[in-house]
């Protein structure tokens, strides 16, 4: 579909894409940016959103308008979930700064007291914005794959597929590893959830 991945001219009839499209972007790209590193500040990331939403604009100017439409909608989307996450951030930011202010006077038991709230705080911060992917991840919005994702694969539906994939996890596994505190870090979480795609990909190639 629109912005999953670059446009192929041919496949997406798109003539002349690029060549009235100086920077094309798309969701594909910025995944790879954002795995890689690439972005310095989660601004970075927002700049390649919105060059992403304003080249389907300026393409589509005299085009269908469902493209535009569905442009409009993404963008509305995009804009409360990073409404959500800023003040997700404001919050936790400012319950960490509290949790690592040093008391008057402190003692050197005090000192590592507070040390070690905060490591601790910082870990909690980093698993409550996990469970807070998952909650989204499993909204009505997203209902067209989620149910590829929910469950382990059933052997006896699918008696090939723990022949192919050796790591299986799904949205079950990883709510009960999260549930059960099995991750050390969020990048522990992230790391099943690409897994798990992986295994989609791997599988279905």
């Amino acid at each position: 579909g629109p912005f999953l991945r670059p446009v192929d001219e041919v496949r997406d009839n798109a003539p002349g894409y690029y060549a009235r499209i100086r920077q094309p972007m798309d969701l594909a790209t910025m995944r790879t940016k954002l795995e890689g590193g690439r972005y310095n500040a989660a601004a970075d990331f927002k700049a390649d959103f919105d060059l992403m939403i304003s080249n389907c604009y300026e393409y589509n100017t005299a085009g269908p308008a469902s493209l535009t439409d569905l442009a409009e909608r993404f963008v509305k989307d995009f804009d409360w979930e990073w409404e959500q996450m800023a003040r997700w951030r404001s919050k936790e930011r400012s319950r960490l700064l509290k949790l690592q202010q040093p008391p008057p006077a402190p003692s050197a038991i005090a000192q590592s007291s507070v040390s070690s709230g905060s490591n601790v705080s910082m870990k909690e911060a980093e698993l409550l914005f996990c469970q807070h992917i998952l909650q989204e991840f499993i909204r009505p919005k997203h209902k067209r794959y989620v149910p590829f994702f929910k469950e382990p694969v059933d052997a006896a539906r699918v008696p090939s597929y723990h022949t192919i994939i050796k790591k299986p996890i799904d949205l079950a596994t990883i709510t009960t590893k999260l549930e059960n505190q099995q991750y050390d870090s969020a990048a522990t979480f992230k790391a099943d959830f690409d897994l798990m795609f992986n295994n989609s990909d791997h599988f279905n190639a």
